[in-house]
């Protein structure tokens, strides 16, 4: 799960391993996959650290790993730490990955210069097969008449 921070990638991540998507992790030390509205924090986000979870595809399919990352948009300093524990984790824990999920909040109408940074520098990171194993997903949908 990639993506700004409060774009809904705890939350998403929750629906796909079959739980609530608010879901409050129960581990007193690990915030991961914890929705923003039940954590103690206030506006940078609650993911502090990658982390994984395997769970049942949405609660009965096969089992999948999915990732939790901090959100993109905070300071650099929090970026490049988040960038770099990412790359750590995915290469040195995980090994491998079937499919980056991209989330952006439906309301968000412009692609800020920061995310544009985030998005070509993962694609130097990734390479350009990036983009072939990536998902775009509009997150916190309205679903109005509108």
């Amino acid at each position: 799960m990639l993506g700004p921070t409060g774009s809904g990638k705890s939350s998403l991540a929750n629906v796909l391993l079959g739980r609530d998507k608010e879901w409050k992790n129960p581990a007193e030390d690990e915030e991961c996959f914890t929705v923003g509205a039940f954590s103690g924090t206030v506006g940078s986000g609650v993911t502090r650290d990658v982390c994984a979870h395997v769970a049942r595809w949405l609660g009965h399919g096969p089992f999948v790993t999915v990732v939790d990352t901090p959100g993109f948009g905070n300071s650099l300093e929090e970026e490049e730490a988040s960038i770099e524990q990412l790359v750590d984790f995915l290469k040195d824990d995980l090994m491998y990955v079937n499919v980056f999920v991209l989330t952006f909040k439906e309301s968000d109408k412009r692609l800020t210069l920061g995310l544009q940074s985030m998005m070509k520098l993962l694609g130097r990171m990734f390479g350009s097969e990036f983009w072939k194993f990536s998902v775009i997903c509009g997150t916190q949908w309205g679903y109005d008449e509108r």
